[in-house]
């Protein structure tokens, strides 16, 4: 009886320290079934294509109370990518573009975020695609879906230039800028507290 009580003042300690923002954990989220994250490339404001990828394992630690603890990655298995033009999927997998036959995987790892205000931020990291690793910055949204809220919305989004990373470089720019994007909702992983 008495170490159920101590159990239930540990419980409400640890309620109070972080509706305080006194944790010293940041809140782990997952994504939920039905959210995106995928690419792309357009010209003169005209969609070429588009693609999202069926198999990823996203992992996001946020806390609105401790964002310099905040962090992001996904890894992008690079052959699930569903297009909206299947026909050119041997083209965009080929050595060209992903060349997923070598680089089966993308991934991002952020290094800071920062508040813009009024719930977006600037997510800063590495992202790696065909081996290269380079600097980019998400411009994003984070907004919890209520005050009690369980689920996050998130929307981020970056742009690249293919050739950066090793694809060809396209034929008059056309083509040679890809947005990448993550958009849906996030939701508590009541597995897991990570220690940043």
């Amino acid at each position: 009886m008495r170490k159920t009580h101590q159990h239930i003042q540990k419980v409400i300690v640890f309620s109070l320290m972080s509706m305080m923002g006194l944790g010293s954990y940041a809140q782990s989220w997952q994504l939920a079934p039905r959210a995106e994250i995928g690419f792309r490339i357009q010209s003169l404001g005209v969609k070429i294509v588009e693609g999202k990828f069926d198999q990823v394992d996203a992992h996001l630690w946020f806390d609105t109370q401790q964002l310099s603890r905040a962090s992001a990655q996904f890894k992008l298995y690079v052959d699930s990518v569903s297009l909206s033009k299947p026909a050119l999927k041997p083209m965009i997998m080929g050595p060209d573009l992903f060349d997923a036959a070598q680089f089966k995987t993308a991934q991002f790892k952020s290094s800071q975020f920062r508040s813009k205000g009024n719930q977006r931020y600037d997510i800063v990291g590495q992202l790696t695609l065909r081996g290269v690793t380079r600097a980019v910055r998400f411009d994003a949204i984070i907004r919890p879906e209520n005050e009690s809220s369980q689920r996050l919305w998130v929307e981020a989004h970056t742009k690249i230039a293919r050739s950066q990373f090793g694809m060809r470089k396209a034929v008059g720019q056309i083509g040679e800028h890809v947005d990448i994007y993550l958009k849906g909702y996030w939701t508590v992983n009541t597995g897991v507290i990570a220690a940043k």
